[in-house]
């Protein structure tokens, strides 16, 4: 049987850390803690609008090099606002899906969170209090997931910076909490590796 090697490539340090995070904990999820592809990779761009170039020549370069003759689901995972307001996007998705199948990928995926993956941190408040060692009862201020952390780490002296990993910051969310209110973005992912999620897999019946 061929074998099949699933890449992620994301957009910044913070956005790496919280995918190698979530790959393990789909993990936990699985029978005998194994997935059922032979190999996974969580690859940082450093930008969305690398993605064209710098991801192409990666998956070429490195992917494609280290899984010959495999079947290799490539995932694409960005944040859905910047491409919300603007009229010329950062990137031209369908080409560069388009531009992956011709260099050899078995499937696409697009892994999109919505808004922001600061959105999706946001679902465990308290997590992110607890790690900048705030009230409980502390009032968030915020349009969007990205503004209320920004607000919340400057509450606390400090600073977040979308796309700078931040240390310790992913370890302390509690992944349980934030699956469960973001399963309808990371289903596709979570079924490619073989959870035994219901919900995963009722969407995949239908």
């Amino acid at each position: 049987m061929q074998k099949k090697h699933v890449v992620l490539y994301v957009e910044g340090p913070t956005d790496e850390e919280f995918y190698n995070q979530l790959k393990e904990h789909i993990k936990k999820k699985i029978p005998e803690r194994k997935f059922k592809v032979d190999s996974i990779d969580v690859i940082c761009i450093n930008g969305i609008a690398k993605f064209s170039t710098k991801l192409l020549a990666k998956f070429k370069k490195e992917t494609l090099k280290k899984h010959p003759n495999e079947q290799i689901v490539v995932f694409l995972c960005y944040d859905y606002d910047v491409f919300e307001y603007g009229v010329h996007p950062p990137i031209n998705r369908d080409q560069l899906e388009a531009d992956l199948y011709r260099l050899g990928a078995s499937k696409v995926i697009r892994l999109v969170a919505n808004r922001t993956i600061e959105d999706w941190f946001m679902h465990d408040e308290q997590g992110i209090l607890r790690y900048l060692r705030l009230k409980k009862e502390t009032k968030i201020k915020g349009a969007n997931g990205l503004e209320k952390i920004k607000y919340l780490f400057n509450c606390a002296n400090r600073v977040y910076q979308k796309g700078s990993k931040v240390e310790n910051f992913i370890k302390h969310l509690n992944m349980d909490i934030i699956c469960s209110k973001i399963c309808n973005e990371i289903s596709s992912l979570c079924i490619e590796l073989g959870s035994e999620c219901l919900i995963c897999h009722q969407k995949k019946e239908k």
